[in-house]
C-alpha cells in the first residue's frame, strides 16, 4: 500500500480546520460566559435562545465571508498579487485564529480567574482573526492591485477577456446567421416543391367552403403528411401559408373558415387551435 505523501496543501487544510474549530469554540465560550454573568441558568444557555443564535449566526457569517474572500483572492493571477498568493502568506492567513489564541494566552498570563482568562483568550482569537482577515488582507490586496505591474497585467487580462467574449459572440452570430440562411433556402425550395400542392389545397379549401369538407379531408391530410415528412412543422406552416395565398389569388377573398388547420389537426405536431391563432395573427 502506497504511503500518502504529506504536502503543504494537506498541512494548510488541517491548520484551517483547527482554526475554524478554535474560532467556533471561542464564539460559544463568549456567549456562554456572557449569559452566565447575567445569572442565566445552564438549561437556558444550552437551549440556545434567539439572542444567542443571532449573535452566533452573525459571527459565523462574517467568518464565512472572510473564507469566501480568501478563496476568491486565491483564484486571481499570482502576478497581480505576489504577496497574498504566496504559500507563506496563505499559511499565515489560515493560522491567524491560532496566532490570536497564542497572543491571548500571553496577554492573560497571570490572571487567576479561569473565566476571565478564557474570555481574554477568546477575545484574542477574535482579534487575531478579524485583524488579519478583515483589515490586513483587504489592505494588502488594495496595495498589490495599485502596483504598476499588477495594474498593467490586470488591464491585459481584462482586455483579453473582452476580446474572448467578443469572439464568442461573433461565432454565435455566425452560427445563427448560417441557420437562418439555411432555413430561408429550405423555405424557398419548399415553395418550389409544393407549389402544385398549395394550389390543390386551395381548391380543397374552396370545396370545403361549399359543404364538402369531409370529402376533402383525406386528400388534405395526405398533403400535410408529405409536408411533415419533408421538413416537419416549418414545412407544414410554409405550405399552410402558400395554400391561403393561392386561395386569395384564385378566389379573390380570404377563406371564412380555416379548414386546413382543422384537417391537419394531429398530423405531426400540428394542432388546430394554436395554428389557427398563428394564421389569424399574421
Amino acid at each position: 500500500m502506497a504511503r500518502k505523501v504529506w504536502t503543504v496543501a494537506h498541512a494548510r487544510q488541517w491548520l484551517h480546520m483547527a482554526s475554524t474549530v478554535l474560532f467556533l469554540l471561542s464564539v460559544a465560550y463568549v456567549l456562554v460566559y456572557a449569559l452566565r454573568l447575567r445569572g442565566t441558568q445552564w438549561w437556558v444557555i444550552f437551549s440556545l435562545s434567539a439572542p444567542s443564535l443571532t449573535i452566533a449566526f452573525f459571527l459565523v457569517c462574517v467568518y464565512l465571508l472572510a473564507i469566501y474572500r480568501g478563496a476568491a483572492r486565491r483564484s486571481l493571477p499570482e502576478i497581480e498579487h505576489p504577496l497574498t498568493s504566496s504559500s507563506y502568506y496563505m499559511i499565515m492567513y489560515d493560522v491567524s485564529p491560532i496566532m490570536g489564541f497564542l497572543a491571548g494566552i500571553f496577554a492573560m498570563w497571570g490572571t487567576t480567574r479561569p473565566g476571565e482568562y478564557g474570555l481574554g483568550v477568546s477575545y484574542g482569537v477574535f482579534t487575531g482573526t478579524f485583524l488579519v482577515w478583515i483589515v490586513v488582507d483587504p489592505l494588502l490586496g488594495f496595495v498589490e492591485s495599485a502596483l504598476p505591474q499588477s495594474r498593467a497585467h490586470r488591464q491585459r487580462r481584462l482586455a483579453e477577456q473582452r476580446r474572448h467574449k467578443k469572439e464568442q459572440q461573433r461565432r454565435r452570430d455566425a452560427i445563427l446567421s448560417d441557420v437562418l440562411l439555411r432555413l430561408r433556402k429550405e423555405r424557398e425550395s419548399w415553395k418550389e416543391t409544393f407549389a402544385e400542392q398549395a394550389g390543390k389545397l386551395a381548391e380543397l379549401m374552396h370545396a370545403g367552403m361549399a359543404g364538402n369538407a369531409e370529402d376533402c379531408q383525406p386528400q388534405a391530410i395526405d398533403l400535410g403528411v408529405a409536408a411533415w415528412r419533408t421538413g416537419g412543422m416549418e414545412c407544414m406552416k410554409t405550405l399552410h401559408t402558400m395554400a391561403h395565398e393561392r386561395y386569395r389569388l384564385e378566389f379573390g377573398e380570404e377563406p371564412q373558415v380555416d379548414h386546413l388547420s382543422r384537417w391537419w389537426d394531429g398530423v405531426g405536431d400540428w394542432r388546430q387551435k394554436a395554428f389557427s391563432e398563428v394564421y389569424s395573427l399574421g
